[in-house]
């Protein structure tokens, strides 16, 4: 058998990072047992002649360039490659991180998050302590290397509700951003697998070649998508209980109604057994070109400005500054430069150069060139706590690597020959939820809500953001709730003994966190303050999550699979003691969105930077209100309407 070669010392998932601190024998078992998956993983090349060319810093800055984009994560180099397809500019592209090519850590499906806290992959942040969370940090993974978050994310492809594509065009005051706008971007993103049906129980036969719309779908993309077609035990009993609780299997999640219990699609390519993402599609699609150009280990720290010489008065971005090893260098753009570095880093490279709170950035020493004081503000994100069930023998969930050696050998060969089995697969089954599907109290929630927003010192973006949302929780037309299902163990795991975790969570929550920069230095983290279950409404929310989790969890024919609820503790039942373990034990999705908003005086429509002519902002940071869905999808069409909109404009 073939071993891979790469570096194994790996952390857990960031969203277990609160167990990890527990440093028990069984939390180091689980995690060896994922870096033997590494071990015994191998991966052919799938980017074969996808060259990696010169990493010259001077060559680079000497290349007259009409684009520069800061950041080659998953909107940098979409938005890259599609400006790259015109052959008479040039582009270039500034990452942090590398291209961790054919790398069984990223590429193998199953060990996704296993990058997650590494250095070599991660910037490796951190939050400040939560006091709505016991006091606690958190782990805020992003992703350092070409590709960005999408060689590190969890796979899931997903498109949020169309009310909630429609809010964006309704708060930015262009329709182009709603729903409808969007589909083209969201088709041209991708290319679905081909002949695949979605083989969930609760669906009627064929139930899924029927409700499939080829209007809703990509099929000539760079990211191959398909759904997963191999399940652990727990999947389908998972499945059928919310069916029998009355929650529906979704059969199309592309079309605009998200409510129900769905196999969301994955960023697989399957017919190689590989992480579809932002390194091995759009930026090897591209490589080969002489206009495409992307410097890597590069951190860009500055961006320089002229005056405009017209009656304006609008700053005009025309370089970069960067370093790499110990020498600082300067990149030169013509037409635009485009930031794409996530909801972290923009807020905190648009300070560094002089644009955000004038008050904030004075205080620092940094001349104020634009004052808007949004940038770094309006950050959101999606909270869960999870639910640990022990299952009986005979049940196979992914735990079948960390104990059983045989499995994992079996498993390993299967990939190894035919890039198929479990190696190849990943948890899939997830349901988006209003809260009326779920309790009898959405008035009570309701009222609550009116509540926090009355009580909160909320700004004109954030009020009209919660008009929205009051409109939807009363409506239950957009999901507030979400059910993950994990078929693996996460905390004080015994031997020869198998788990599964459901992590139940709030959505569209009414906290807002900003991140701000508090020196100079262009090397340390920014201060993410995300300000999670700061207020009564948001703790409802994710209880609610957390009861229904439970609820499932006893229900037939689920129930049935398990033997004991390990956590929370049986014995906690009432709301307080829930409360008092969601405190302790909550996590984020690692979803950071809105940092730089499309709103008034940050970015427009168009996606320019207030006050500037050609700086334009292409990541989740121009969320202006979060999705109930996992991102990557909605990044990916970002960037492809950004492309569109920059070819024209410049």
């Amino acid at each position: 058998m073939h071993k891979a070669s790469h570096i194994i010392n790996v952390s857990l998932p960031d969203f277990l990072q609160h167990y990890r601190r527990t440093g028990s024998p069984a939390m180091r078992n689980l995690y060896q047992s994922f870096a033997l998956l590494t071990a015994l993983s191998s991966v052919a090349s799938s980017s074969a002649v996808c060259n990696v060319g010169s990493n010259d810093p001077v060559a680079f800055s000497e290349i007259s360039l009409d684009y520069l984009v800061i950041g080659g994560g998953t909107a940098g180099l979409a938005v890259a490659s599609r400006l790259a397809e015109d052959t008479e500019v040039q582009v270039g592209v500034i990452e942090a991180g590398t291209f961790h090519r054919d790398d069984p850590l990223i590429d193998v499906p199953v060990n996704v998050g296993l990058t997650e806290g590494n250095p070599l992959y991660d910037w490796d942040y951190t939050t400040i302590a939560q006091p709505g969370a016991n006091g606690q940090s958190f782990a805020v993974p992003r992703g350092k290397m070409l590709g960005g978050s999408s060689g590190m994310n969890f796979l899931a492809w997903e498109r949020a509700s169309q009310p909630e594509y429609d809010a964006w065009g309704s708060l930015v005051q262009d329709n182009t951003w709603s729903f409808q706008g969007l589909l083209p971007y969201f088709r041209k993103a991708a290319t679905v697998f081909p002949n695949q049906t979605n083989p969930f129980p609760g669906l009627p036969p064929n139930g899924s070649t029927a409700a499939f719309n080829p209007e809703d779908e990509g099929f000539s993309g760079p990211i191959q998508i398909a759904y997963s077609d191999l399940y652990m035990d727990p999947v389908f009993p998972f499945v059928q209980s919310l069916n029998n609780i009355g929650i529906p299997t979704l059969a199309d999640a592309e079309a605009g109604n998200t409510t129900g219990v769905e196999n969301s699609r994955q960023s697989v390519n399957r017919a190689q057994g590989v992480r579809s993402y932002a390194a091995t599609t759009y930026y090897c699609r591209s490589v080969n070109q002489t206009n495409f150009h992307v410097i890597m280990n590069a951190t860009a720290f500055r961006i320089g400005f002229q005056n405009s010489s017209d009656e304006t008065q609008l700053l005009t971005a025309k370089s970069v500054e960067f370093t790499l090893g110990n020498d600082t260098y300067t990149a030169n753009a013509s037409k635009a430069v485009i930031l794409s570095a996530g909801a972290y880093n923009t807020p905190k490279l648009l300070e560094l150069s002089g644009i955000g709170n004038a008050t904030r950035l004075e205080s620092l020493g940094i001349p104020s060139l634009i004052d808007l004081p949004q940038v770094g503000e309006n950050l959101q994100d999606h909270l869960f706590a999870p639910v640990q069930y022990q299952v009986k023998s005979g049940i196979t969930t992914f735990d079948q690597f960390r104990i059983n050696s045989t499995f994992a050998a079996e498993q390993a060969a299967i990939y190894n020959s035919t890039r198929a089995g479990f190696m190849a697969a990943s948890d899939s089954a997830i349901s988006f939820l209003p809260f009326q599907a779920t309790t009898n109290n959405v008035d009570s929630l309701l009222q609550l809500f009116n509540q926090t927003v009355a009580d909160s010192n909320a700004s004109p973006l954030q009020l009209a953001q919660y008009d929205i949302q009051g409109g939807w929780i009363r409506d239950g037309t957009v999901p507030q709730m979400e059910l993950i299902l994990f078929s693996r163990g996460f905390v004080n795991l015994g031997p020869n003994t198998s788990y599964i975790n459901i992590l139940g969570g709030g959505l569209h929550l009414t906290s807002h966190g900003s991140v701000h920069i508090n020196t100079t230095d262009a090397l340390v983290q920014p201060v993410i303050s995300p300000n999670w279950l700061s207020n009564d409404f948001d703790v409802a929310a994710v209880l609610e999550g957390l009861k229904f989790a439970l609820r499932t969890g006893s229900t037939l024919p689920l129930a049935d699979l398990i033997d004991i609820q390990t956590d929370p503790e049986p014995d906690a039942q009432s709301d307080a003691a829930l409360i008092e373990y969601i405190r302790g034990s909550v996590e984020t999705a690692h979803h950071p969105v809105g940092t730089a908003p499309m709103a008034t005086r940050v970015v427009d429509a168009s996606l320019l930077v207030y006050g500037t002519s050609n700086l334009r902002i292409v990541d989740a940071s121009i969320m202006p209100l979060t999705v109930a869905a996992h991102l990557q999808e909605s990044v990916y069409a970002i960037a492809e309407k950004a492309a569109d909109i920059i070819k024209v404009q410049s």
